[in-house]
């Protein structure tokens, strides 16, 4: 009888530990949940370190090179209309508006406008008469540089992540707060069946758990979505996601060097216990 009340205490201590362990990696991939998809800081952070700005502003620059060629305007007033400093910073607004839920400002008929202008001072200085079919060509011309560079300074396709983003800001508190509980009950209930050293040595295995599995997860990540076989085009899209996704993963990684440290620490005071209690 002794016997199995205690292999039904062990198994039952079994069973708590792994649900603790579930536990702290869920915690852990809804932080970093919290710290990238749910912040705009990040989005931004990860705009700027990958260049996506200058890369986007060149392949722009060779696409309106090509528009006038065309349409016989010079290479250089072509690609004056493509300039990283405004593509960074209407990027940044559509971030902001991604995660405010306002709009982000950019009107494409004001670009429009400018493009225009440039492209009338520029027929101008070097002599073109300017008359009707000329000038509806030259704003044609504009409209056409403006789809494309709205396309690229607003990336439309963030539009797409706003009702993930709201979910996980509307649900974050309950997201952190049901696992967070979980794992407290686990340990409290943990504590009462293991007692005081087999609750650490119980406490050491979970967070080693959590370290292992969520290493693993992001190993698996890894495999299914490989760095180098993202074929997204143009490449300044690319280099985002590239820049963010290893961003991510980076984060991740740390997550998991951090129930690392903690198991480490908790097993290593618990040697140090048993031997001064030896």
């Amino acid at each position: 009888m002794e016997r199995k009340k205690e292999w039904t205490r062990r198994a039952l201590a079994f069973v708590l530990a792994w649900l603790l362990c579930l536990m702290c990696v869920t915690l852990g991939l809804v932080a970093v949940v919290r710290l990238s998809l749910c912040s705009a800081d990040f989005f931004k952070e990860q705009a700027a370190d990958s260049g996506y700005a200058a890369a986007a502003a060149e392949e722009l620059a060779e696409t309106f090179q090509s528009y006038g060629a065309g349409a016989g305007v010079g290479a250089d007033a072509m690609r004056a209309l493509a300039d990283a400093d405004e593509i960074e910073a209407d990027l940044l607004a559509a971030v902001d508006a991604l995660y405010t839920g306002a709009e982000s400002g950019f009107s494409a008929d004001a670009w429009t406008q400018r493009a225009d202008e440039a492209l009338l001072a520029y027929a101008e200085e070097e002599g073109y008469r300017i008359d009707e079919a000329a000038s509806e060509g030259l704003y044609a011309l504009a409209e056409l540089c403006a789809s494309d560079y709205a396309a690229v300074a607003t990336l439309p396709l963030l539009s797409y992540l706003r009702p993930l983003i709201v979910q996980c800001r509307q649900s974050m508190t309950w997201m952190l707060l049901a696992p967070a509980v979980a794992a407290l009950a686990a340990a409290a209930l943990l504590f009462v069946i293991s007692g005081r050293r087999g609750f650490f040595a119980r406490l050491t295995q979970a967070l080693t758990g959590a370290a292992a599995l969520t290493a693993g997860l992001n190993l698996w990540g890894l495999l299914v979505l490989p760095e180098g076989e993202l074929a997204l085009n143009p490449v300044s899209l690319r280099l985002l996601v590239t820049e963010y996704a290893s961003s991510v993963v980076n984060m991740v990684w740390i997550c998991a060097a951090v129930y690392a440290v903690l198991a480490a620490v908790l097993y290593a005071a618990y040697r140090f216990a048993g031997r001064r209690g030896a």
